[in-house]
């Protein structure tokens, strides 16, 4: 084998499937795909990251709800909708413990922070309770957020958040309650308190769909003293599927 067709044995063998098409990639996801999930050139609300009908002027937007009633967090990055494939990706981490699907998001999360220049102090995931760990071994969004933390070189904050009461999954009640059933269900650890003073506080989750358990998490931070939180989230359900953009 000559020079030229070794170096093209390697590159092929360094190739991992695309987790969707199962193409070659580099990083498991093949650049059509990543071309069609990244799409969206449509401005977004900077607030909760919800695709607005209208071309604006503003670098910062706000649609009408986060105008009217303003979440506790103030920004939100998402690289897309929660639409397909990309439920796939997320179904995949989530329900089929395929954990190679974490660092795609979370590459492709940083690429979108480095588009909006997002420069946080501190990382952390939204938290899950004990008894959902336990069910599923592993949290999906801590999964994501390592992967963030080696990109940013910042170690994702495991013990900053932590659930102070168990709480129905938000997938599984109305949309109408979801606000009512985190309703004090996040704390900031004692060891966080003294982290997050006057800090910028960036908040991993895969999917944002109501933003009712960011929103949660951010007014916690805020009470601790975090000066700003943005939320970093792989997938936004679109406004039509939630109705209120964060209640």
């Amino acid at each position: 084998m000559n020079f030229f067709a070794a170096m093209a044995d390697s590159i092929r063998q360094s190739l991992t499937p695309c987790i969707l098409c199962h193409s070659p990639s580099q990083y498991g996801l093949c650049q059509a795909c990543q071309n069609h999930i990244a799409n969206t050139q449509a401005p977004r609300c900077h607030c909760c990251g919800n695709l607005l009908t209208q071309a604006v002027q503003s670098s910062e937007p706000l649609c009408g709800d986060c105008l009217k009633d303003t979440p506790a967090f103030d920004a939100t990055i998402t690289v897309t909708d929660f639409v397909p494939p990309v439920d796939q990706m997320v179904h995949m981490l989530k329900f089929q413990h395929r954990l190679a699907a974490a660092p795609v998001m979370g590459r492709l999360l940083y690429q979108a922070m480095t588009d909006r220049h997002i420069q946080p102090n501190l990382l952390t995931a939204v938290p899950l309770s004990r008894e959902r760990l336990a069910e599923r071994g592993f949290n999906q969004s801590h999964e994501i957020a390592r992967t963030l933390g080696r990109l940013l070189k910042t170690a994702p904050q495991r013990s900053l958040l932590h659930r102070v009461r168990d709480t129905e999954r938000q997938s599984d009640i109305a949309l109408q309650a979801r606000k009512k059933n985190v309703h004090q269900a996040f704390a900031v650890s004692d060891e966080g308190k003294a982290l997050v003073k006057g800090r910028h506080i960036a908040v991993v989750d895969d999917v944002m769909t109501t933003g009712s358990t960011l929103d949660e998490v951010a007014k916690v931070l805020k009470q601790a003293g975090a000066a700003q939180v943005t939320n970093l989230v792989f997938a936004r359900t679109p406004k039509h599927l939630t109705g209120n953009t964060y209640v």
